[in-house]
């Protein structure tokens, strides 16, 4: 099953493995030990006795001591760090946090008539979907007469995923007008807007830094510097069919799909990264169909919680579908949707779809519907 979170990978470790428990019962018979020696009698220290109670009190606060030394080591290690912390060691790497990015598209330009010169669209023009939402040209556009339209990348003028999603023909008001030019509508959903980088995100990023060294073209290489486009890129998929040929899919934030525009910018920012004998193909990953459907029942025990459960229910099939459609190559996992309804409260439930599925590491599952019947309350 892939992961977008190489640190998976990576055993986990603790500096402060000793319970308070554990502390406690060091320092009793360390104490009684003490005792023994001292005098030649062995005592047991009651639980209420004072000593006990003395003793108690030091090893909760010393096992707070060593959970805040191993919290704070832990920091040292990407696998852990967070915040200021993951700032400084991305740092080492010459890395730095990304700030919000603006999401980007693209526009057709319509004329009104046929022109017998051509029309020139600057830089900048503005359009909008509305609700004083913004997006300008990336660069001039000329539609040479007689063709009546004609084609221009988009950038949001207001960075993060606010300028994500709008679906084809959305934006479709010219802000700054163009003489005879008529109409504009955007041609694929606009998407790769992020906000400020998440740790997570930068936790990867520092995890393939060092094989970012390297013009070998290794795999891991194409891993860093595809996400050194954007933190809006979330999965990667590298892969080497044949010697000289590399194909890199991937996916943006939640499984988001990239459209062609997104993919034709990273691979001009790819350009100058890979070796020379390679030749890449950038393409979203193959979409792989599947169908939900089940039926859950609730304890009678639980009748007057039967709302909030039925509302806990759908938002943990949502959640489900979330994560099961965020990832490359993750197989399809009815198990994780078993743990999650039960955990919203269900007794039981019947999984009619999705059944277990392998796919491969350069497809990922979308649904194609999904169906969530409740079958009422059952005895405990």
């Amino acid at each position: 099953m892939s992961s977008n979170n190489p640190y998976d990978a990576v055993p986990e470790i603790d500096f402060a493995p000793e319970s308070t428990e554990q502390i406690l019962s060091d320092m009793v018979d360390t104490y009684e030990q003490s005792i023994f020696e001292q005098t030649g009698r062995m005592e047991k220290l009651p639980t209420a006795s004072r000593e006990k109670i003395i003793l108690n009190t030091m090893a909760y606060l010393i096992s707070e001591l060593y959970q805040d030394f191993g919290n704070r080591a832990k920091m040292n290690l990407p696998k852990y760090s967070a915040g200021s912390f993951l700032d400084v060691l991305a740092s080492f790497w010459g890395l730095t946090r990304r700030t919000a990015t603006p999401a980007i598209g693209e526009v057709e330009f319509t004329l009104s008539a046929v022109r017998e010169e051509d029309i020139f669209i600057p830089k900048g023009t503005r359009i909008s979907p509305g609700d004083k939402l913004f997006f300008q040209t990336d660069e001039d556009l000329i539609i040479r007469s007689p063709n009546t339209s004609g084609r221009v990348g988009i950038t949001c003028q207001q960075a993060g995923e606010v300028g994500n999603g709008f679906s084809e023909g959305r934006i479709n008001i010219i802000v700054d007008p163009v003489a005879y030019v008529s109409k504009v509508k955007n041609i694929e959903k606009t998407q790769g807007g992020a906000d400020v980088e998440d740790d997570l995100s930068l936790r990867t990023r520092i995890f393939y830094a060092p094989k970012g060294y390297s013009v070998a073209g290794p795999a891991e290489a194409y891993q860093f510097w595809v996400r050194e486009f954007s933190q809006a890129i979330e999965g990667v998929g590298v892969s080497t069919p044949e010697p000289g040929k590399v194909d890199i899919c991937l996916t943006l934030q939640d499984g988001e799909i990239p459209e062609e525009p997104y993919l034709e910018r990273l691979k001009e920012f790819l350009e100058n990264k890979r070796p020379l004998t390679d030749d890449l193909t950038l393409r979203a990953p193959d979409v792989v169909e599947f169908d939900l459907e089940i039926t859950y029942y609730i304890n009678k025990s639980d009748a007057n919680r039967e709302l909030e459960i039925k509302a806990s229910v759908e938002a943990a099939v949502q959640s489900y579908l979330s994560w099961q459609e965020s990832t490359i190559g993750r197989d399809l996992n009815p198990d994780k949707l078993v743990a999650l309804v039960i955990a919203a409260g269900a007794k039981r439930l019947e999984v009619t779809a999705p059944q277990h599925q392998v796919v491969a590491a350069d497809e990922i599952f979308k649904h194609r519907s999904a169906k969530v019947n409740y079958g009422g309350l059952e005895d405990d």
